[in-house]
C-alpha cells in the first residue's frame, strides 16, 4: 500500500501521517501517556532490566538440563514474550511466565489475525 492510499483511507488522522495542530495534540497526550508509564524515568529500565532478568534465569536453566550445555534455539518466541510481557505489565500489572504464556501467544495469534484480515481488507478498498 502506498503513502498515498493510507493518506485517502485515513485523511489527516493517526499518529504517523498527521500534520499541524491534530499532529501536536496527538504528540502531546502521546508523550504524556508514556510518562505515565515510566518512559524516560528508572522505572522503565527497572522493570525492563528485571524482565531480562527473568529470561536469562529461565534460558540458563534450560541449558543446565541439556546435555553439555549447548543447544540450538529459536528465540523468537522467547523475545516475543520478553517484548509482550514488559508491555503487558505496564499495561495490566502482570508479566507472562510459564505459567501463563500460553495466553500470551494466543492472544498475539489473534492480534496477528486481525492484523492480517485488516491488511487485506485496505486492499480490497483500492
Amino acid at each position: 500500500m502506498q503513502v498515498w492510499q493510507i493518506k485517502e483511507i485515513r485523511g489527516n488522522r493517526g499518529i504517523v501521517f498527521s500534520e499541524g495542530p491534530g499532529w501536536q495534540e496527538q504528540r502531546r497526550f502521546s508523550l504524556q501517556v508514556l510518562r505515565n508509564f515510566g518512559v524516560g524515568r528508572n522505572l522503565m529500565q527497572e522493570r525492563i532490566l528485571e524482565e531480562l532478568q527473568y529470561r536469562f534465569s529461565d534460558l540458563e536453566l534450560e541449558l543446565k538440563e541439556t546435555p553439555g550445555g549447548k543447544k540450538v534455539m529459536n528465540l523468537a518466541p522467547m523475545l516475543d514474550l520478553l517484548v509482550g510481557s514488559i508491555i503487558n505489565l505496564m499495561v495490566a500489572g502482570y508479566r507472562y511466565d510459564k505459567t501463563n504464556e500460553e495466553e500470551f501467544f494466543h492472544l498475539k495469534h489473534q492480534l496477528d489475525l486481525q492484523l492480517a484480515e485488516g491488511v487485506g481488507s485496505c486492499r480490497r478498498l483500492h
